[in-house]
Parts: C-alpha cells; sequence; structure tokens
C-alpha cells in the first residue's frame, strides 16, 4: 500500500472490503484510504452514464437549492470577486454565484456535467483538482464541495487551491469525515463506503494539518450529519436529527467543512 497522502506515513491497519474498495487506517494520523478495483477517472463518466445527469440537473437547479447556494454565498461575507468551484458538476453553485454578481469559473473531472455547464454559459474546464488550469492569486473564493474524498493525493489539490487563491482569499472545502459516528457505528455499511471512487476519509486533525502545510489559515471547522442505518427508515430520521445536535457540539458528524484563508491583506467585505 502506499504512503498516507495526507501524513506520509507507511503503516495502515486494515479495516474491511466492500465492492471491491479496500479500506485501511493510517497508523499515525487515523486517515482512511481505500485501494480502489479501478482508476479514479474510471469512476465519474460512467457514474453520469447511468442516468444521473438528469438528476444532477433537477437537483442542483431547483428553487429550493438556488437558495441554499446563495445563502451559502452570503456566508461568506465577502463583495462579489473572483469564484472558483472546483467539482462543480452541472454548475447550479456557479449558476447562483453568477447571478449574486460573481465573475465565475468551474473545473469538472467528467466531461458530461462540464458540458451541460458550458451549455448555460458558464466557463467550466475539465481536469483535476491537483493540477488546476489557473494562474496565481486568480480568485477571491475557492469552493470544494465533495472533492477531497475523491482524490488520490488530496494534499496536492489543497496547495494548488492555496496557490489560485490572491492573498486574503477564501477556501471553503466540504468531505467526509473517518471520526464520525456515522463511519464508527456503521463501517462497511455507510452509504459512503465502496462507491463512486470515495478513496479517503479524513481525520480532523489530519485534515487541519494538511490545510495548514498548504499554505493556509484555519478560520474555521465544523462537522454535520448523523446516519444511524444504511437506509434512513422515516421512523429513524427523527432519531438521526436529534443525533445531529450533539455531533456537531463534539465534532462527530460525517461532513465535515473547512474555512481558510490564504495570509495576506482580507478579503474585500
Amino acid at each position: 500500500m502506499r504512503a498516507c497522502a495526507l501524513c506520509g506515513g507507511g503503516e495502515f491497519a486494515s479495516l474491511f472490503e466492500k465492492n471491491g474498495y479496500r479500506y485501511a487506517r493510517c497508523r499515525r494520523c487515523r486517515t482512511v484510504r481505500a485501494d480502489l478495483p479501478e482508476a479514479p477517472a474510471a469512476f465519474y463518466d460512467a457514474l453520469y452514464e447511468r442516468g444521473a445527469l438528469d438528476r444532477e440537473i433537477a437537483k442542483a437547479y431547483a428553487p429550493r437549492k438556488q437558495a441554499r447556494y446563495r445563502r451559502l454565498l452570503e456566508s461568506f461575507r465577502l463583495r462579489p470577486g473572483r469564484l472558483l468551484d472546483v467539482g462543480c458538476s452541472v454548475g447550479g453553485f456557479l449558476d447562483a454565484a453568477r447571478r449574486s454578481g460573481w465573475s465565475v469559473a468551474g473545473l469538472e473531472t467528467s466531461s458530461i456535467p462540464a458540458r451541460e455547464a458550458r451549455r448555460r454559459g458558464l466557463p467550466v474546464a475539465v481536469g483535476w483538482a491537483d493540477h488546476l488550469p489557473f494562474r496565481d492569486g486568480a480568485f477571491d473564493l475557492v469552493r470544494m464541495n465533495a472533492v477531497l474524498e475523491h482524490l488520490l493525493d488530496p494534499a496536492a489539490a489543497l496547495r494548488e487551491a492555496a496557490r489560485v487563491l490572491r492573498p486574503g482569499g477564501l477556501l471553503q472545502a466540504l468531505t467526509l469525515s473517518a471520526d464520525s459516528w456515522s463511519f464508527r457505528l456503521l463501517g462497511p455499511r455507510w452509504r459512503y463506503v465502496g462507491v463512486d471512487g470515495h478513496v479517503h476519509l479524513f481525520s480532523r486533525e489530519a485534515l487541519l494539518e494538511a490545510v495548514q502545510r498548504a499554505g493556509l489559515e484555519i478560520l474555521g471547522v465544523r462537522t454535520a450529519g448523523v446516519r444511524l442505518a444504511e437506509r434512513s427508515a422515516g421512523w429513524l430520521r427523527p432519531l438521526e436529527n436529534l443525533a445531529d445536535l450533539p455531533a456537531r457540539a463534539s465534532g462527530a458528524g460525517h461532513r465535515i467543512e473547512i474555512r481558510a484563508r490564504r495570509p495576506g491583506p482580507a478579503a474585500g467585505r
């Protein structure tokens, strides 16, 4: 097994196998990594070819989702500037940002959703997060939603995000937590394990250290989300919502969000 992509450690504790994904935990930083049954790039076009494109369009451009995107943009408390959405899919977030006055660009691994975003007039490049095709200091805000868990080298992607941010610019990264109650309880039964090229589940400490090594200052970190069963039946959802409150308070939610800034003059507010 390769060295840990976050800390460089070479010793792993084997956990389980699911759908050809062999999961192990780094003994040094506790990040969980999978050896995949095929190269990660093979997953993404296949995902959309299975009929996910129409569902993704409907979800990303639904009025309720667009309103959530606008609230997220407002939470950064920035004047509209240059924004990059890494892993932009069909461009729903980019469209909301453009309508809010931002100058936008996107990056997507699969050409299928990228074509849909371009059809809507959104500038989207096809490529990988660890080799961003943008100049140094080009952006005021970089978003990486559900990206890092797909990468063989997430630390390189964080360095690239830092590179393309201008001094004072902000990064928002949202990914999966190996410290979560969901993963501890469900293990291989958790819905995000053994699917869609998910390579990494991150320990909080290792992810924060990787962000800092990339040259960014941590502004905040929070977690959310609890699953108590592989398939959450209706009667379980109220319990999961109730468990989400202490999970957030203790940092044990399965979605971990980090906000960080590139050192330098504060971004416009």
